[in-house]
């Protein structure tokens, strides 16, 4: 009697499937250029030639009435929210904002104003530290908006590694339960 090897029950593929979803908030008249340039700088990440690691989106004025829908839609596919905050008051981005925080979204600040008046900005600031987020300041002003790139794709894998922690937990839950169709442990 020839014994065949026992298989080895597996779970889902730990393979990048899909690119995660990063969406991008800031004022569109303050920073249009930037917008892009980052855009472009995070669609650029790849794991292999072909895989992309982020995609960015990011919603313009020109949408016009559909705009309420396009942020919806691309809040739905987003993994990790970036706001980038500056001297222009920019409601768009505080609603944004409130509207990722309320899905869960883990979120990115970064302060990039010029002046750091008392306004309607610092008080929106002040309270996302007391929603216990960390707003990115820079020591020093930064030189160029290349410098505020280059600190915002260093932070992404960090965030990243905050999602894949908190999906292994679920994972680990799941599959201590027996739920979904994995082997109880």
């Amino acid at each position: 009697m020839v014994r065949r090897p026992r298989r080895i029950r597996r779970g889902p593929s730990r393979q990048i499937e899909k690119p995660i979803h990063v969406f991008i908030s800031s004022s569109q008249r303050e920073f249009s250029s930037l917008r892009k340039k980052l855009q472009a700088r995070i669609e650029v990440l790849r794991i292999e030639r072909s895989k992309r690691i982020f995609v960015a989106d990011l919603v313009d004025k020109k949408h016009g009435d559909r705009i309420q829908s396009d942020i919806n839609s691309y809040l739905d596919t987003a993994s990790i929210y970036v706001a980038i905050i500056g001297d222009k008051d920019s409601k768009w981005t505080m609603e944004e904002f409130d509207e990722a925080w309320m899905r869960g979204i883990p979120v990115l600040v970064y302060d990039h104003r010029k002046k750091k008046s008392k306004s309607t900005i610092s008080r929106w600031l002040d309270e996302m530290k007391k929603r216990g987020i960390r707003i990115e300041v820079p020591q020093a002003p930064y030189r160029n908006t290349d410098d505020l790139i280059n600190h915002i794709i260093d932070d992404l894998p960090d965030k990243l590694g905050e999602l894949a922690e908190k999906y292994q937990k679920v994972r680990n839950v799941v599959a201590r339960k027996g739920l979904f169709g994995y082997p109880r442990r």
